[in-house]
């Protein structure tokens, strides 16, 4: 086969099936994705709507403040 032969679909297939099954960490890592998506995508909706302070200014609420949610005990 060449540049100039057009691949079948038969014989893609043929050569699909040659290929070893894919390891383990390929097949969890693509089930975790959409889940790690769409957390991305959330902090990324948090970081466009509310405005960067350094931490170090104590008259700025943290974020589990603002979102409501309890702060961890220290």
């Amino acid at each position: 086969m060449n540049e100039n032969t057009p691949m079948d679909e038969v014989r893609l297939a043929e050569l699909l099936r040659e290929l070893p099954p894919a390891p383990e960490a390929w097949l969890q890592a693509a089930q975790e994705r959409p889940a790690i998506s769409r957390a991305a995508d959330q902090v990324l909706e948090l970081a466009e709507v509310l405005p960067f302070r350094p931490r170090a200014d104590p008259g700025y609420p943290l974020l589990s403040d603002r979102l409501g949610e309890e702060k961890p005990a220290a």
